[in-house]
């Protein structure tokens, strides 16, 4: 009985040998056909729902994974077979088709003139009529603790540090700055510091105090005010809420130092994107604004910023 156990495990073990050979010289690269496949030739059609809104469907012949994404989102990819668009103002926007396959990758892109300003886009209750107004409004930091937070946990989480009441004064050089967003098709974004700034120990030689633009270090000057432009990504970030992203060399809100990326002393990214986590309106009518922003590379610090509108 222990033989014939011995000469079944023996049997067993070759005939696992034999699979994996089996499977290993499967998987050896073909000598007459190396490649993995065609690559693919993506194609798409454009149909206007109104001159507003337009449904892109992918048309790619051959078996493929679409994605999408548009001049106005950012670079943000959307996967499926039929995408539907809405641009809100007129202008000229570009569509590209992503079609993924055992081949490779490779793309198509189109043009999509929009004629006409949407005439619902200012009443349709999106954020960016939230946070833009019907013509413009304007932001500041809300004057109370709490304002600025980081943390690791998210947003809302001040647990590594948070302004106190009394910041709003000792740190008069952020809280008397300004952000406005117009409601228009260049999509115009005004940072306007009020000629001061906060020091935070790497805008000037001062370590921390609110100083006149003129003590800021020149490599440092394009944080000072500016005008910029911004886009507002739909249905992104954190709570799905959308995002707002900065755009321009110098283009920030609230903290200058806090990017995507890490934490710089210097203004060399070209662009900030911020999730908007929650947009509401107090009992006198006052519009509030919680943006957050997470810098990944430093493994969970999160950023919130509290605003309160000024119109």
């Amino acid at each position: 009985m222990k033989y014939f156990n011995r000469r079944k495990v023996w049997l067993m073990v070759a005939l696992l040998a034999f699979v994996v050979i089996t499977i290993v010289d499967s998987c050896k690269p073909d000598v007459v056909n190396p490649g993995l496949g065609v690559l693919v030739k993506p194609s798409f059609t454009i149909d206007s729902i109104d001159p507003n809104h337009f449904l892109v469907k992918n048309t790619t012949t051959s078996p493929c994974i679409p994605y999408w994404t548009t001049s106005s989102t950012a670079g943000k990819l959307v996967s499926g077979p039929t995408d539907s668009l809405h641009f809100t103002f007129a202008g000229t926007y570009t569509v590209t088709l992503y079609a993924a396959a055992q081949g490779g990758i490779d793309s198509v892109t189109k043009t999509i003139v929009v004629t006409q300003n949407d005439p619902n886009a200012c009443t349709s209750g999106l954020p960016i009529n939230f946070i833009a107004g019907c013509i413009s409004r304007t932001w500041k930091l809300n004057p109370g603790a709490g304002a600025l937070q980081v943390g690791p946990s998210g947003p809302g989480d001040g647990s590594w540090w948070q302004n106190a009441a009394g910041d709003v004064s000792a740190r008069s050089g952020d809280f008397d700055d300004t952000y406005t967003f117009s409601f228009n098709s260049a999509s115009t974004y005004v940072f306007n510091d009020n000629n001061t700034f906060f020091s935070d120990n790497y805008l000037s030689g001062s370590q921390y105090a609110s100083l006149p633009d003129a003590q800021m270090y020149p490599t440092c000057s394009l944080w000072q005010s500016g005008t910029f432009t911004y886009n507002f990504i739909p249905n992104a970030g954190k709570k799905g809420l959308g995002q707002i992203q900065l755009i321009g060399l110098g283009a920030h809100l609230a903290l200058p130092k806090v990017t995507n990326t890490v934490e710089t002393t210097v203004p060399t990214v070209p662009s900030v994107t911020y999730d908007i986590i929650s947009m509401t309106t107090d009992n006198n009518g006052i519009a509030h604004l919680e943006l957050a922003i997470n810098t990944v590379n430093t493994s969970g610090e999160w950023w919130t910023f509290n605003l309160v509108a000024v119109n």
